[in-house]
């Protein structure tokens, strides 16, 4: 049996945990919602003066919303308002600004207070997540609800209701008259592109994170003229959620070769690998509303 089949307790509690924060954040956050500026043409960009919040305090910077359409493959379609962010660079000749991709998905794009680490010679620049940030939210409470009564999003018994309260979640919300079929990575893409656009910049760096690397992945794909450098932390590839076990437990060995030659490490544990794949193991039937075991025919 490898590393990862006996990590499925732990894989289960963390996926699960990490979709209930994402839930609760959307259930906290501000119920004010942005709306399109009167007269916005598709694209335009409107900004002021602002603070933002960062680990050195607080700066000045620039705020705004941006005007994109919700399809743009419906040339009838109606604009939706995103909100942007520049924190301006502190250097009087900065070089080409850094786009944040923050990773999720379902969390926002425009709380970065690591952007003062960037500003010595970058202009920081945020772009909110469509669906998620803007005049328009995919908020599904028939989800959350499932999740916090059931034994797991994925469980076997619970998964029918899930689906059904996606289901229903959809419905109500085109009912409400939002296209879902404009909330995509690649429309995603194309609100940045607007932003770059607007903002006049003629060559933009990305740096992304878990989920956000995909965004970052497409946005070479179509615009590659305009991309200076791509950094991308916790890269999280299309179809690659679950990793390959054999990379895994390779990767686990050299991380217990690397912890036998670390001191610190090595009198902590004699093999780093067991003592992970005994953790694992140990993991308690539940955490609050959540299961840390899911049955494996439904897993």
């Amino acid at each position: 049996m490898t590393l990862l089949k006996s990590w499925r307790p732990l894989l289960a509690f963390v996926i699960t945990g990490g979709l209930l924060v994402s839930l609760c954040y959307l259930a906290l956050r501000p119920e004010h919602l942005l709306s399109v500026p009167e007269g916005a043409a598709p694209g335009s960009l409107t900004m002021r003066p602002c603070d933002y919040d960062t680990e050195a305090g607080t700066v000045a910077a620039d705020c705004g919303t941006l005007a994109v359409p919700e399809n743009r493959r419906d040339p009838e379609s109606e604009l939706i308002a995103l909100p942007g962010t520049r924190v301006r660079a502190t250097s009087a000749n900065p070089a080409e600004p850094i786009f944040r991709l923050g990773g999720g998905p379902g969390r926002t794009n425009m709380d970065f207070p690591q952007a003062s680490r960037l500003t010595g010679k970058h202009d920081v620049v945020l772009v909110g997540y469509r669906g998620v940030d803007g005049s328009r939210r995919l908020d599904c409470p028939e989800v959350a609800a499932v999740m916090q009564s059931g034994d797991g999003i994925a469980a076997s018994k619970t998964l029918p209701a899930t689906t059904k309260a996606f289901e229903l979640c959809a419905d109500r919300l085109t009912d409400d008259g939002i296209d879902l079929t404009g909330y995509s990575a690649l429309q995603r893409v194309e609100d940045l592109e607007a932003a770059r656009t607007a903002l006049g910049y003629s060559q933009i760096n990305l740096l992304s994170s878990s989920a956000g690397t995909r965004t970052a992945m497409i946005y070479s794909w179509r615009h590659p003229k305009v991309l200076h450098r791509s950094a991308m932390v916790s890269v999280n590839p299309p179809g690659h959620f679950f990793w390959d076990p054999r990379i895994t437990d390779a990767q686990f060995a050299q991380y217990t070769r690397l912890c036998d030659d670390d001191k610190a490490c090595a009198a902590r544990t004699s093999d780093l690998a067991e003592s992970v794949r005994k953790t694992a193991g140990e993991i308690p039937e539940r955490w609050g509303p959540s299961a840390s075991r899911t049955p494996t025919s439904g897993f």
